[in-house]
């Protein structure tokens, strides 16, 4: 497959509910000395790849972990529930779903959903989401 070209959009998702998020590194060391039980593996460390490579590493060492993402759409969401599922079990704390804080969702009815207290990853290529462009609004850049 040749691409084309490539469209990115500013994406303004106002929150519904006020949220807030706590920042920090990885501390490596808190694992060790036994001063933690689990370590939260969030898409925000540089994207899904390095959020892998996190994850690969604390499997490694047994880690359990929280794999989700830090205030995103289902689009965010539904990346992390598939991180999450290629995740054995023993590995997994749980992950959150953060999209129904959002006023509005690129991917109505689409991506993974909080159902009875489960997140299933789509089966469909890709994430297994298809965006609404109409609701992300006009690209900021398009590249051909």
């Amino acid at each position: 497959m040749k691409i084309t070209s490539i469209r990115v959009w500013q994406v303004d998702l106002p929150l519904s509910k006020p949220y807030w998020l706590s920042g920090g590194r990885l501390r490596f060391d808190a694992w060790k000395l036994g001063a933690c039980e689990g370590v939260k593996v969030p898409n925000c460390v540089g994207g899904l790849t390095k959020a892998r490579q996190i994850r690969d590493f604390g499997m490694s060492v047994g880690w359990q972990m929280h794999l989700e993402d830090l205030g995103g759409s289902a689009l965010a969401d539904t990346a992390a529930i598939h991180l999450a599922s290629s995740t054995p079990r023993e590995n997994r704390l749980a992950s959150w779903l953060c999209h129904h804080h959002l006023a509005v969702d690129p991917v109505p009815g689409q991506g993974a959903r909080n159902v009875k207290g489960y997140a299933t990853p789509p089966s469909a290529p890709g994430l297994g989401v298809s965006p609404d462009a109409d609701r992300l609004g006009t690209p900021v850049s398009t590249f051909h």
